[in-house]
């Protein structure tokens, strides 16, 4: 068992933390090839044409378990509900410790910030899982507080201190402030990060040798462009730094 998680009758009103089974999320791109119903026929729209306003499209329903981000007032309020899908934690070691490090990381650190650990939960058959805060979609409130209703999708809810840790990650997924890759970096940053990509470009000419498929060559070469400007930028970044340092430190 945990303390992230509490009882919650299935039927309850939705609140944040709460976690959803079976909601239904739908799939596709409006950018491919799509059926449009036209009367009581299916058609398929080729992806090169507009949909117009008002067409019914057939769409793929998944079913996903998911974590309710949207506070309880907002989902009384507004018009849609804020929910995160949840996905096992994978890739993790046979061996405890190597286990328990990883396991730590995904619980705590920073470096997946929009990855919201939840333990596992044997009564209810869950391992460790993933809530993705950065995937989150959107249902109209209304009809999913029937379909819970309904359906008794509430599995459990967050406890206080869970859901406390659960606004300062959403928080720093969609409220932070991206550092530009040149805000930071010092001379000798650069320097090491010109030996990563000098080993990059090593290797990469290395496997273009080898290809024997010439889409795989032009595939590559690509690649090898890319990491020539990143190089260049890299050279251009060090000269402004000497700039700005002979300036401000004469």
């Amino acid at each position: 068992m945990s303390l992230m998680y509490r009882r919650r009758p299935s039927d309850a009103p939705i609140d944040q933390g709460d976690v959803l089974l079976g909601v239904p999320r739908l799939s596709g791109s409006l950018n491919e090839a799509i059926l449009v119903l036209h009367g009581e026929d299916l058609r398929v729209k080729d992806a090169a044409t507009p949909l117009a306003g008002g067409q019914a499209v057939a769409m793929v329903v998944d079913l996903v378990d998911a974590l309710v981000l949207s506070q309880g007032c907002d989902v009384l309020r507004r018009g849609f509900v804020h929910l995160a899908p949840i996905d096992e934690l994978r890739n993790l070691s046979d061996k405890a410790a190597k286990r328990a490090s990883s396991v730590r990381k995904a619980a705590t650190g920073l470096d997946a910030v929009g990855a919201f650990y939840l333990p596992n939960l044997p009564r209810l058959g869950w391992p460790r899982r993933i809530a993705a805060l950065d995937d989150a979609f959107a249902l109209p409130g209304d009809e999913l507080r029937e379909y819970v209703r309904r359906h008794r999708s509430i599995a459990c809810g967050l406890t206080p201190a869970a859901i406390e840790y659960l606004q300062y990650r959403i928080g720093l997924v969609f409220g932070r402030k991206a550092r530009e890759d040149e805000d930071w970096p010092s001379v000798e940053d650069l320097r090491d990060q010109r030996v990563e990509k000098d080993l990059e470009i090593q290797k990469r000419t290395q496997e273009r040798a080898r290809a024997a498929d010439p889409g795989e060559q032009d595939e590559i070469e690509s690649e090898l462009t890319q990491l020539r400007r990143e190089l260049a930028s890299i050279d251009a970044l060090e000269r402004r730094i000497a700039e700005h340092l002979a300036a401000e430190f004469p």
